[in-house]
């Protein structure tokens, strides 16, 4: 959907200016007809940057900060169309603000509130639109927004987790592989080129260090070209469907490692879950936005299995079960669930527990990872050490 800015006159005689979303130009022109409006000029908007779609890593502090204000105003009675012109006035650079004022005129124009946050699926996920909906039918919107910006904090928070957990095995590896990378080319070099000079036989130690710092010094740009022409390949290959899910599959079964990728994906799976079906949203349609969210290509299939088995008939707990992807504490809670007729609460519980999991596993995975790295590098090192002073103690015994 293109941005077209128009010049007007209203039935009234008034001059107006403004933006419109439409097709083309024909609709745009047809849509400004049936508001009573006579066109002077119209033409489409040519933005090097579309200021209204915002990246996939837009702040969601934002997001969450507008979806409970409007929430609140919403719960206090106010027309929506008041809401989002309140947000429209206030004097703010945020992308945010801009996009609250585009949907207020789609709004304007005759659209849901849903249909209105269509033309910016960067900003408002599936997730979001689905709810939004629920929200509208059901006539709880407020309600639903408020659980809307729950569920997104709370996404939050655990990203926010696992990237401080990871932040600083990421910093270790760097701070080795720079150390690893200088003493190779620079310091090395220097001390072992002393010993070429020498007619004493070398240890096998010190030749093997001298071959691998003399490869890497001279062949640096090389090895540069095949790392980066390696890692384009595999980008090329994993978008190979059967290739890519091989890769899914197979890195599940690693170590601890594996383990915590399969909680990660369960866990945001049961949590987007528990927010739609509690909202309204039907069994099926909830498993498949939920699905959407998955990272694991291996697990998302799966998934998808499920969802046709559900919407064959069978019960939310089969399809899992069927699956084999969830563990069986959190099958049997579901089951619970079902049986009581307290699935969202069962749901939101099991949500829970998988999260917590995560990050207890989190935690494990890093207080192995780090003293890992620590011992290899210490390992490197004294390789390195032993390696040059091997010689000099062999030419200093000679010497004596």
């Amino acid at each position: 959907m293109a941005v077209f800015k128009y010049v007007a006159i209203s039935r009234s005689g008034t001059k107006i200016t403004g933006d419109i979303d439409a097709e083309n130009i024909r609709i745009a022109r047809y849509l400004l007809y049936k508001k009573n409006m006579h066109v002077l000029s119209i033409k489409k908007r040519i933005l090097l940057f579309n200021k209204y779609v915002v990246k996939k890593n837009s702040n969601k502090t934002d997001l969450v900060l507008i979806t409970r204000q409007i929430a609140t105003l919403v719960n206090a009675s106010m027309p929506l169309d008041e809401v989002l012109d309140i947000f429209g006035k206030q004097n703010s650079k945020s992308k945010m603000i801009e996009i609250i004022q585009r949907i207020r005129v789609n709004i304007q124009e005759g659209h849901s509130f849903a249909d209105a946050l269509s033309p910016f699926p960067a900003v408002f996920s599936p997730l979001y639109k689905t709810m939004v909906t629920a929200g509208e039918v059901s006539g709880h919107l407020g309600l639903v927004l408020v659980r809307l910006a729950d569920h997104i904090e709370q996404t939050q928070k655990i990203q926010r987790k696992i990237i401080q957990a990871l932040i600083y095995p990421c910093v270790l590896v760097l701070i080795s592989l720079s150390v690893i990378i200088i003493l190779l080319t620079a310091v090395v070099p220097n001390i072992v080129e002393q010993f070429s000079f020498s007619e004493t036989a070398l240890p096998l130690s010190t030749k093997v260090l001298m071959i691998l710092s003399y490869s890497i010094k001279e062949n640096v740009i090389f090895i540069m070209a095949i790392g980066v022409s390696a890692v384009i390949f595999l980008n090329r290959l994993l978008k190979i469907n059967k290739i890519n899910v091989f890769f899914h599959r197979h890195y599940l079964s690693l170590p601890m490692l594996g383990n915590m990728f399969v909680r990660i994906n369960t866990s945001r799976y049961l949590r987007t879950l528990t927010t739609l079906h509690s909202n309204g949203v039907t069994i099926v349609q909830a498993m498949s936005i939920s699905n959407a969210v998955l990272t694991n290509v291996y697990i998302k299939n799966k998934l998808n299995i499920s969802v046709k088995l559900v919407s064959e008939g069978c019960s939310l707990s089969s399809s899992l079960v069927d699956s084999g992807v969830f563990p069986p504490i959190i099958l049997h809670m579901i089951i619970s669930g079902e049986r009581s007729g307290k699935l969202d609460h069962m749901l939101e519980t099991v949500a829970g527990v998988q999260e917590e999991e995560l990050m207890n596993q989190i935690s494990i995975v890093m207080s192995l990872l780090e003293p890992t790295i620590i011992i290899v590098m210490a390992a490197f090192i004294s390789f390195v050490i032993l390696s040059i002073l091997q010689p000099i103690l062999e030419i200093n015994s000679l010497v004596m």
